[in-house]
């Protein structure tokens, strides 16, 4: 219901201030009360400074008192430097500071005040200025600019060292309905100057590349954008001597001085500049200062599926610089609702898929993709590869919930010394398991498995499954895991990566191996029930007795045969 007819006192208390405004000052002027098309209590009349009028109306919101009314221009003007883009006036009552016994009549004489403290003043021959009491936001700036130029902390960082003027080739990734541009490579002739080394190539691999040009300024100017003749004198007088086909090719100018960078259009067809709105990169860094070291780091991760391709973002977007994917299964339409992959994938190799996610979150990264099933029929040689690329590895993550992989993976990291962390969830969603296996810390990860089944026995129950499929039946109900579910197990197994990879010691989790519950079932009681289970390193054996030396000397002498016979 309109407000005005809920609380028909503080309408005519409104009516009467705004009526007071144009009897009591020659400013205002108060033309008529109306409504308009979403039924919202406007008032039209003109603020006049210095002998202009400056048509407004006085538009009430829905929700008055509780609101704020508007004070917008009647035509597409801009009068203000305090104006939002659609035309509305910032006033120095807001939202944000808003309360409701400021009154329309208020609103009136704040636009009378702006207005007036950014007129003309024939002394200085200049606008008045008025204090901003209002950030604007970046989104609220572009929120209504489809076209857009977003440029880097590293292209900042080489702006100095690159030529004042250069050809350049621009990417767009917004698609038909907008445009956002990045600069992707600078040249000279067909001879590279410089290519932004935080921008996946993968990026612009299937996106729209225009030719342009930077132009780089030692300091600020007003720039001129009545026309392209009249905006290329201006920054750059030696681009207007190309020939007419070379000019009419140029499509995107960028222009950098000490204070901004800014993206430019040239239409041509129209002889028309057009600018787009720029997004800066935001400050400081996301990740803490040791996560820097994450970035020699290389990881196995096997199985990437639902849980290995969210582990594997995690840790590609913690830093880390290497990976080795194994996993022989194609992505298929029914994967989408649980994995981090999505339907651009559907029918790829999911390493194949997986290695695409990385490469777009950490430009930086190596992946090497194993198109393979660990354990699975596979020729001895390629398996053989395989188990090289994992024992140089730092850390192997084992999330294929497949017992023969597993025992491929343990059979690495004893031999090789490494680490391996794995995990399960529980077919429904009701809670999951993650483990560890250190070396010299933690049993060997068969051992280890085996201590947690015995602690389940000792439990008196069974360990839960993990079906493929993470689903259970109960009668005729079937409960699925979904993606939160998997997520949740998912970023502790992650964290629990970052934790061995940053070699913290000690450890921030005390106990190597946790049941973690999301619902009541099983041993949890209730949702974020955790039971910690701790690993027990069995006692070294005796030593053999060491072996007599001509019997070393023996065996060495038949390889010693056998490499001859090689040769």
């Amino acid at each position: 219901m309109i407000w005005a007819i809920q609380n028909v006192a503080r309408y005519r208390a409104e009516t009467d201030a705004v009526t007071a405004l144009d009897v009591d000052n020659e400013w205002f002027s108060l033309h008529q009360w109306r409504f308009d098309d979403a039924f919202r209590l406007c008032a039209d009349g003109d603020i006049t400074v210095q002998g202009r009028n400056y048509p407004v109306t006085l538009c009430y919101s829905q929700n008055f008192p509780f609101s704020p009314p508007s004070v917008i221009p009647q035509v597409e003007e801009q009068w203000s430097s305090h104006q939002y883009i659609g035309g509305e006036l910032c006033l120095e009552y807001r939202s944000d500071n808003w309360v409701q016994s400021i009154t329309g009549a208020n609103m009136l004489e704040s636009a009378h005040r702006l207005l007036l403290g950014e007129a003309y003043v024939p002394a200085t021959e200049a606008r008045g200025v008025v204090s901003d009491q209002h950030a604007v936001t970046l989104g609220q700036k572009l929120r209504y600019k489809k076209t857009r130029f977003f440029y880097t902390t590293a292209f900042e960082d080489a702006l100095h060292t690159l030529p004042r003027l250069a050809k350049a080739k621009f990417t767009d990734i917004g698609g038909k309905s907008e445009w956002r541009v990045y600069l992707n490579e600078l040249l000279d002739g067909e001879t590279s100057l410089w290519k932004d080394p935080s921008i996946p190539e993968v990026l612009s691999a299937n996106s729209f590349t225009f030719s342009g040009s930077l132009v780089r300024l030692d300091q600020d100017i007003k720039i001129c954008v009545e026309d392209i003749t009249s905006f290329l004198d201006q920054v750059a007088p030696e681009l207007l001597q190309r020939s007419v086909e070379k000019l009419t090719s140029l499509e995107l100018v960028l222009v950098c001085t000490p204070s901004s960078k800014r993206l430019f259009r040239l239409m041509h067809e129209k002889n028309s500049v057009f600018e787009f709105g720029s997004v800066p990169p935001t400050p400081g860094t996301r990740l803490a200062e040791n996560f820097i070291n994450l970035a020699t780091k290389k990881v196995a991760v096997i199985g990437c599926g639902s849980v290995g391709t969210k582990v594997a973002t995690m840790l590609a977007r913690s830093g880390v610089g290497h990976f080795v994917l194994v996993d022989d299964d194609i992505f298929a339409p029914e994967n989408v609702v649980r994995n981090d992959l999505d339907w651009r994938s559907v029918g790829d190799h999911k390493v194949d898929a997986l290695k695409h996610r990385i490469d777009l979150v950490n430009a930086k990264a190596t992946v090497d993709v194993r198109r393979q099933k660990l354990g699975g029929q596979e020729a001895g040689s390629t398996a053989d590869g395989t188990l090289s690329a994992l024992g140089g590895c730092d850390l192997i993550i084992d999330t294929s919930a497949n017992g023969k992989a597993f025992n491929y993976a343990s059979s690495v990291a004893v031999s090789k010394d490494k680490p391996v962390i794995w995990a399960e969830v529980f077919g429904g969603g009701f809670g999951g398991l993650i483990a560890r296996s250190r070396p010299k810390l933690d049993p060997e990860p068969q051992l280890a498995r085996a201590q947690i089944l015995q602690w389940c026995a000792d439990q008196g129950v069974n360990t839960p499954t993990a079906p493929k499929d993470y689903s259970i039946q109960n009668g005729e109900t079937v409960f699925v895991a979904d993606d939160a579910d998997i997520s949740v197990i998912a970023a502790h197994l992650a964290r629990y990566g970052i934790d061995l990879l940053l070699e913290r010691s000690p450890s921030i989790f005390p106990c190597s191996a946790y049941f973690i519950g999301l619902a009541p079932q099983w041993l949890f009681s209730q949702p974020f029930d955790v039971y910690p289970i701790e690993l027990h390193t069995p006692a070294a054996s005796a030593e053999k007795p060491p072996v007599a030396a001509h019997e070393d000397q023996q065996a060495f002498s038949t390889l010693l045969a056998l490499l001859e016979n090689k040769k």
